[in-house]
């Protein structure tokens, strides 16, 4: 067989195999978008939120809109915002926050000295101490926090005030339950059920029952 030797200094066509550039160059077109795709930083969700956690809820850190039932969480000491929309879960579990939120099926604050604003909320828990909460209606609340201050516009529905020395002003109160110490009880009209164990708290209301279904504690004063 003869072999035909190529000169000195020459060098291969550049058309000897376009199929193979053409490979190359799409491999290397793939690996520069998933280098870019790698190395890019995700982005906020919203002026002053952080991106929704796809295991819990979502951080705020100013003022914010809920989509519809959407859980948040408040955990930065001293943060102030306005949420509007209808809220799911909202959690303060940040001390000294700053809070108006418009609606919320349920607000838990865990953060000591909260000021809450708001119109309805279906639930609240509170354990907290010195939080202070301001809102038309209430279905469900249950303060645990000592030292709590509760207003209502209007009405609640279910109440425990399960801590110390804490205040409720509110125009009625559906059912209310007192198993903490030196609690304060103003309302404008009428209280439709009323138990006792705790000792030194004060009521005083308008209309409904004359006296609390049952008092195991001590030193309770009732005004009606």
């Amino acid at each position: 067989m003869t072999r035909t030797e190529l000169p000195s200094g020459t060098t291969p066509s550049s058309n000897a195999a376009p199929s193979s550039r053409a490979a190359r160059a799409a491999v290397a077109g793939l690996l520069l978008v998933l280098t870019v795709a790698g190395c890019s930083t995700p982005q906020a969700s919203g002026t002053g939120t952080t991106a929704p956690s796809a295991t819990g809820p979502r951080e705020i850190t100013a003022d914010s809109t809920c989509s519809d039932g959407e859980d948040v969480v408040i955990s930065a000491k001293n943060t102030s915002a306005v949420l509007t929309g209808q809220c799911g879960t909202v959690t303060l579990s940040g001390a000294e926050v700053r809070a108006n939120i418009d609606s919320a099926k349920k607000l838990v604050v865990t953060g000591p000295g909260s000021a809450v604003i708001g119109k309805t909320w279906d639930a609240v828990e509170t354990t907290g101490a010195k939080a202070s909460l301001n809102a038309d209606e209430i279905s469900t609340l249950t303060v645990s926090g000592a030292d709590t201050t509760v207003t209502l516009s209007r009405k609640a529905g279910k109440v425990t005030l399960a801590a110390d020395g804490g205040s409720l002003n509110a125009h009625e109160v559906q059912s209310l339950a007192v198993t903490g110490d030196r609690n304060t009880v103003v309302l404008s009209g009428a209280l439709r059920g009323l138990t006792v164990s705790g000792d030194s708290n004060t009521f005083n209301w308008s209309s409904g029952i004359k006296l609390p279904g049952s008092d195991t504690g001590k030193d309770n004063t009732y005004t009606r």
